[in-house]
């Protein structure tokens, strides 16, 4: 049977752009992302979890994938609105982990 594969990468520019953001697939750990960095995963085709937490702020989607197929996932961390001028000056930034399924190729026009 063909593989499949996830890909998640960390590139936004919303992101705070440091400390890591831990992914699991399936439960399983597969990697700590830094901003600026790709994961990809070789999975069996069939249906998924991918988590990404800094394990304080979890987000988590279910998600299928065919045989051959790459599917694609953005990750980042994301200030916490007001809290984020409160918590620099206590020498800490609180921040909220995004997770985003972004569309296959041959969906985009």
């Amino acid at each position: 049977m063909s593989q499949a594969t996830v890909r998640i990468s960390r590139a936004s520019e919303r992101d705070l752009k440091f400390r890591g953001i831990e992914i699991l697939v399936d439960s399983e750990f597969v990697g700590n992302l830094q901003f600026g960095q790709d994961l990809t995963v070789a999975i069996s085709p069939g249906h998924h979890r991918l988590t990404a937490t800094n394990r304080l702020s979890t987000k988590s989607l279910e998600f299928d994938a065919a045989p051959g197929e790459t599917v694609d996932f953005e990750v980042a961390g994301i200030a916490l609105g007001g809290l984020w001028l409160l918590m620099a000056m206590l020498g800490t930034v609180a921040y909220r982990v995004t997770l985003m399924r972004r569309p296959a190729q041959s969906d985009v026009a």
